[in-house]
């Protein structure tokens, strides 16, 4: 058994002079130099260590945090800057929004459709010496191109990086 040293404190005479419980004192895990039957002693310089080990391991992973939180924020700032880039492309009407091109692209299917349903009646005003078969074949043509128009979609899988 160690002889108690004048500079080693007892676990109350620690907790008093740093103004804590000896309860909170216990939560900080410090190893005690001696132990004398029920009593626990403790060096200044041991403490200090155990305090400074963990603000160190609080740095630490708050550092892990504080990278994280920057890589998100960064990463947010460039989302909002491209969001912001989109808009003004559409607004210079450089870009435009995928709904309106779809509408687009119907409207121009539904208005090539409506001339070419009218053409098999022009060609028989202007040609009326077309037979009945002719006028099938020319028809047969048509409702094909009829039907190529109205199944036009954005070809997304065309576009570069769109793989």
């Amino acid at each position: 058994m160690a002889k108690k040293e004048a500079y080693w404190l007892n676990k109350s005479q620690v907790a008093r002079s740093l103004g804590i419980s000896t309860q909170a004192f216990d939560k900080w895990g410090v190893e005690p130099v001696a132990r004398q039957g029920r009593e626990a002693y403790f060096t200044m310089r041991d403490i200090l260590d155990n305090r400074l080990a963990h603000v160190e391991a609080r740095r630490s992973s708050s550092g892990a945090d504080d990278d994280d939180y920057d890589a998100q924020r960064t990463r947010l700032t460039k989302e909002q800057a491209d969001k912001l880039e989109m808009e003004n492309a559409v607004t210079r009407r450089e870009q435009a929004p995928v709904e309106l091109l779809e509408w687009a692209l119907a409207e121009l299917s539904q208005r090539i459709s409506a001339i070419l349903g009218a053409v098999p009646s022009k060609i028989k005003k202007r040609v009326p010496s077309l037979t009945s078969t002719e006028m099938t074949n020319i028809n047969r043509e048509i409702i094909k191109a009829q039907n190529a128009a109205s199944k036009v979609e954005l070809p997304w899988d065309k576009l570069p990086g769109f793989d």
